[in-house]
């Protein structure tokens, strides 16, 4: 099966130009907890500090490699970030826990090896959603999908990547669909409360789908 799914790709190679987005990142997040042992401050050895071992493991999480891929001869770069941190209840307490928030951006195939933060005294790891990346695997459809995107613009679409994750991502993990993504979108203004899509772009999909649907699959990869 195949699908193009009609998430934003427009305006990643030139301003205006809906591009045909062959893969895009994943998103998991994980949440890092660092236990220790509450004491009053003015004695601190008497407990064990909870933001210690999270500094710990902070830096080992600052040591991970980045997971990265090529997918149809484009590089997809992943990322590992620290988010937030929140441990301590009052300035004269040593912390018994403190959690770190890691947002991680997945790529096909790949991710970060935790196992090192794991290893840190008093630190447990907790992956609290996992949303799957994309990569398209039939560069026929890609091309097929670039070709109908280009007779439905003036602009000159290309293949790109998109660095968040879409609907896609879940069609190609669980049903097993070979995706792309291409569709409408205004540059910065995805997740805003300004968030629009002008009607000629919106125009201009219905025509590129229309190509896809009449072209695709093509005679050779047609089933009886």
């Amino acid at each position: 099966d195949y699908a193009v799914v009609g998430e934003g790709s427009t305006g990643y190679s030139a301003s205006g130009v809906t591009d045909v987005a062959v893969a895009h990142k994943g998103r998991r997040a994980v949440t890092v907890t660092a236990s220790g042992a509450a004491a009053h401050a003015s004695e601190p050895a008497a407990g064990d500090n909870a933001i210690y071992h999270a500094s710990d493991a902070v830096q080992r999480i600052r040591e991970l490699p980045a997971p990265s891929t090529t997918v149809l001869g484009t590089d997809l770069d992943g990322s590992v970030v620290v988010t937030e941190i929140d441990g301590g209840s009052a300035w004269n307490v040593v912390p018994e826990s403190c959690t770190v928030t890691v947002d991680e951006r997945t790529v096909p195939g790949e991710r970060a090896p935790f196992e090192g933060v794991e290893a840190v005294d008093g630190v447990s790891v907790t992956v609290e959603q996992d949303l799957p990346p994309m990569a398209c695997e039939d560069p026929a459809f890609a091309e097929a999908v670039t070709a109908a995107a280009d007779a439905a613009q003036d602009g000159t679409a290309e293949q790109v990547v998109k660095p968040h994750a879409t609907d896609a991502g879940w069609l190609a993990a669980r049903a097993g669909t070979t995706c792309v993504v291409c569709g409408a979108a205004e540059p910065g203004e995805a997740h805003t409360a300004t968030e629009s899509v002008s009607l000629s772009v919106v125009d201009r999909c219905k025509r590129l789908y229309q190509r896809v649907a009449e072209s695709w699959p093509q005679p050779t990869n047609r089933k009886n």
